[in-house]
């Protein structure tokens, strides 16, 4: 029998079964090809038994039940119990321990190959190589917070940063089980407990979380502070290493958020350990011309302090492009650089220290001024030898302390702001920050408000096209400019403004825009606009010295050298 269904052609065969035949049974068994295949067509089994042998009726298969019994008034029994279906089994893959060991070991690796041995800035190879890796195979919390920095630094790394078990960022698991080790320790080992806040102000800093960093900081300080009352810090040769080191750290971030951060911590370590004796880098030229960092000198008064970190900022800006990615941390360093700050900013807390008695608020002013300058230097050195303007997008916060600290200085000494203001006004892309240092500009005399017409013209140059920009993730790399220079416009009745995009190289095309004199100067401040060139020149080098030694940084304005003025 051929007959068609659907647009398929069946072909049914009856045949007899032969072991039917013999057993005096005939079964007829169906077969369907649909399409040159053939399947067997299901035929009434034993689910019908009952029907027929009690009723005599043949079973049509209805379902829920038959209907030839339910037409009739019967009840249909002949079916069996529905099955359940079949569970649905689901294979989670949760890692197992050799595979956590694994990673432990991996990461323990990149750190004492890839992590210790670029951590020199603050402490010794001895200690983040040896120490910290000894101490992670004693304490769980030290292993766990080694796992959590690797993984925050090991961008190349696919392994390290997957996600645990639980689904959360790798480095997050093991840096929230360390918190919980040591939130649990009854008597923790005061090394051990130093050495964790060290790691923890590793990962703060690998995260660009620097606030969170110096709240560590300060619990590190009050931890030795606390052990050095009990006359138990000499009993451990590892705190005796790890006190220098905290040391160093407060001085960086005292300079940094203009606060006293040294002055509780322990006077038989702080000064006997330090790395070098007092003494300063001052400017000394060579016969070859080349500016030396290392010639040591005491300072006298605060003038020597300014001449010798104005030697560091000469040598920052010169440096040659470096084509390695920029420092991480400030537990990285720049060659040279980052040693001739870190000798300065010593140097000049010993300076302090011994000049105690000397106060007033323009002497006082004068200090805060040169921090902020070191500052700003050590910012510097992080971003320009790298072409990397992106990376002052992690000083924000910094940037902002020092607006803050400028509006209690403006009415003493509002000449030395200005570079500071407008190195703000044109490195920081955060809208409200910037512009708070350009009204800043503005209070600082003639020379501040036409550099604060320049600084203007900066943001609006990157901001072009940017929809309410906020943070510094809307300027991106792409509309960010690197002022090279103005000049006088052919027609006297402005200036232009050169700048370069990104790449920012000598070979970058140089883009130029007109800056018009309207607005930009007063009667009084026609002298000096004759100057703008040299005054931006000086802003862009950070030739701070020229607004250090005005006639009178007191007033508003300042006469400029006769070099200047001419």
């Amino acid at each position: 029998m051929i007959s068609e269904e659907h647009g398929c052609h069946l072909q049914v065969n009856r045949y007899h079964s032969a072991k039917a035949q013999s057993k005096g049974r005939r079964l007829r068994h169906l077969q369907v090809r649909i399409q040159g295949h053939i399947f067997p067509e299901m035929r009434p089994g034993n689910n019908d038994a009952k029907c027929r042998r009690i009723r005599r009726v043949k079973c049509d298969e209805g379902r829920p039940s038959c209907h030839r019994c339910t037409n009739t008034g019967r009840k249909c029994d002949g079916y069996p119990a529905p099955k359940e279906p079949a569970p649905i089994a689901y294979l989670i893959m949760a890692q197992t321990s050799s595979e956590c060991e694994y990673i432990a070991r991996t990461a323990f690796q990149y750190f004492r190959e890839v992590c210790a041995p670029a951590l020199s800035n603050y402490g010794s190879g001895h200690f983040w190589s040896r120490l910290v890796l000894q101490a992670c195979h004693h304490d769980e919390s030290i292993k766990h917070l080694i796992i959590a920095a690797s993984c925050l630094g090991a961008q190349d790394y696919p392994l390290l940063q997957s996600t645990s078990s639980k689904g959360c960022p790798l480095y997050l698991s093991h840096y929230g089980r360390a918190l919980k080790l040591l939130s649990r320790a009854t008597s923790p080992d005061p090394a051990v407990v130093l050495m964790a806040c060290l790691l923890l102000v590793l990962c703060n800093e690998l995260q660009r979380k620097p606030d969170a960093a110096v709240q560590h900081i300060l619990a590190g300080k009050n931890i030795l502070a606390s052990y050095t009352a009990q006359q138990q810090i000499q009993t451990s040769a590892a705190i005796a290493e790890i006190a220098p080191i905290f040391l160093q750290l407060e001085r960086h971030t005292a300079s940094f958020h203009g606060s006293d951060m040294t002055t509780s911590l322990p006077a038989t370590l702080s000064d006997s350990e330090s790395p070098s004796t007092p003494g300063s880098v001052a400017q000394v030229t060579d016969p070859g011309g080349q500016v030396d960092l290392s010639a040591p000198v005491t300072f006298t008064d605060i003038n020597d302090a300014a001449i010798s970190l104005q030697a560091i900022a000469s040598a920052c800006i010169a440096t040659p492009r470096l084509e390695e990615p920029p420092p991480a941390t400030v537990f990285h360093t720049v060659p040279v650089l980052t040693a001739s700050l870190n000798s300065w900013l010593e140097h000049f807390a010993t300076f302090e220290a011994s000049h105690t008695e000397e106060t007033s608020p323009f002497l006082t002013a004068n200090h805060q001024i040169l921090r902020m300058y070191h500052t700003i230097l050590h910012i510097l050195s992080r971003c320009v030898p790298y072409f990397a303007e992106t990376g002052f997008d992690a000083c924000t916060g910094t940037m902002e302390r020092l607006i803050l600290t400028s509006i209690q200085l403006v009415q003493l000494t509002p000449a030395r702001l200005i570079p500071i203001m407008f190195f703000v006004a044109t490195q920081c892309r955060n809208a409200s920050i910037r512009r708070r240092a350009v009204e800043m500009l503005r209070q600082c005399g003639p020379e501040g408000r036409m550099l604060a017409r320049i600084a203007l013209k900066v943001v609006q140059i990157e901001e072009r096209g940017v929809e309410e920009p906020i943070t510094c993730a809307d300027i991106p790399e792409s509309k960010r400019v690197k002022v090279t220079d103005v000049q006088h416009d052919s027609l006297g009745d402005g200036y232009i403004l050169l700048f370069r995009r990104y790449p920012y190289g000598q070979d970058t095309p140089i883009e130029y825009c007109s800056v018009s004199k309207q607005s930009m100067t007063s009667m009084d401040d026609v002298p000096s606009c004759t100057s703008l060139p040299l005054l931006l020149q000086a802003v862009l080098n950070f030739d701070f010295m020229l607004f250090w030694n005005p006639p009178d940084p007191s007033r508003s304005t300042f006469a400029l050298p006769n070099i200047i003025a001419a």
